[in-house]
């Protein structure tokens, strides 16, 4: 009988972290097996272009220039590592729809996924078109992923795709043609609430009532339409979510900082794991919900802005391990991560080891 496949603990590194003096080489490598690379940002004509050239190719980094020679480095002193060069993104995928829509536009942007692979040491490509907005640009994203797999030929290559579990956009592709293709679909199972949202909640639940989004839900819809589990990883987010003035789950909230505000003096409405508070992370102020899977802290109102509390929303290692223990029972491929350059590596508490230990049985 085969052995089934190692499970994946996977982040995304963004290249804009640098700028944090977060470089590749900061991540906790000793517990990642993937690292997808975001983001390359196709062009109308088929071809790839940097987000930030300075960022991905000039800055001095890990003794390279730029993030994605600095991958590269962090890939050859860590062998045990797969990179993969993540493609789109939330802000970077207006051209998919040009590119995809002709077979000249997939076959030159799969020519060029392939060139970046090449060049920048890479085992794949991940395909993060944020999302295909009518049923025929959903036919011409499962086009362009065999036009990519074309050239990228498994097991050579790892070919991989972002989905929301937003069953609207879902439902505009064929998701089992999908995990025919590809090796991982990085289910985002995270913004499931935000400054977009009526009122306060959990933005990365794992269960939830069925009018709510969940973690289980959107899983549960890839496997009823007969997409294999391995395929599917869970992500997790390495970010709180900050409700403004709301004391609980379903309270109203302000929407954002007030606009007369400097923008060195606004309250955060979104931070990274790693620069939570401690005291937010205390005894009596984080709650976890082990129904749910999902932790909060209620807490005063940052730097002065007056009364009231505002309510945080975040994955911590207690969350992170029961989706991980999600993951082993249902046979899914295993856990990412937006961002692991958002994790708490130096405090103790980081959510990619956390994830790791669990779904190895530590």
């Amino acid at each position: 009988m085969d052995r089934p496949p190692p499970l994946v603990n996977a982040v995304y590194y963004p290249s804009w972290r640098v700028y944090k003096d977060i470089p590749p080489s900061s991540l906790r490598l000793d517990k990642i097996s993937t690292i997808f690379y975001a983001f390359a940002i196709p062009q109308p004509d088929g071809s790839l272009g940097f987000l930030d050239e300075y960022a991905d190719a000039q800055i001095d980094v890990d003794a390279e220039h730029g993030c994605l020679d600095a991958l590269a480095r962090v890939k050859r002193d860590n062998p045990h590592v797969r990179t993969v060069l993540s493609i789109g993104g939330g802000a970077g995928s207006g051209a998919f729809a040009q590119t995809a829509s002709t077979a000249t536009g997939r076959t030159a942007f799969a020519q060029a996924a392939r060139a970046w692979v090449h060049r920048y040491s890479f085992d794949g490509v991940d395909i993060d078109w944020e999302h295909p907005a009518t049923p025929a640009e959903g036919r011409d994203y499962v086009l362009l992923l065999q036009a990519c797999r074309a050239v990228l030929p498994s097991p050579q290559y790892l070919l991989a795709t972002a989905l929301p579990v937003d069953p609207s956009v879902l439902g505009r592709l064929d998701v089992r043609g999908v995990a025919a293709l590809v090796d991982h679909i990085n289910l985002m199972c995270y913004d499931f609430a935000g400054p977009w949202s009526t009122s306060a909640g959990h933005h990365a639940q794992l269960l939830a009532p069925p009018h709510l989004p969940s973690a289980q839900s959107g899983v549960q819809y890839l496997l009823d339409r007969g997409v294999p589990p391995q395929r599917i990883l869970l992500g997790i987010p390495a970010y709180a979510r900050v409700f403004l003035g709301a004391r609980y789950e379903g309270d109203s909230f302000q929407k954002s900082a007030t606009d007369d505000d400097d923008d060195d003096e606004k309250e955060e409405t979104e931070m990274d794991y790693r620069d939570v508070p401690a005291e937010w992370k205390q005894q009596g102020v984080l709650h976890v919900d082990p129904s749910r899977a999902a932790a909060w802290a209620v807490v005063p109102r940052r730097r002065g802005k007056g009364s009231g509390s505002a309510f945080v929303s975040m994955d911590v290692p207690a969350t992170v391990r029961a989706k991980a223990e999600f993951v082993r029972r249902a046979g899914l491929g295993g856990l990412f991560y937006w961002t692991g350059a958002g994790d708490a590596v130096e405090t103790g508490e980081s959510l990619v080891a956390a994830g790791f230990d669990a779904l190895h049985g530590y």
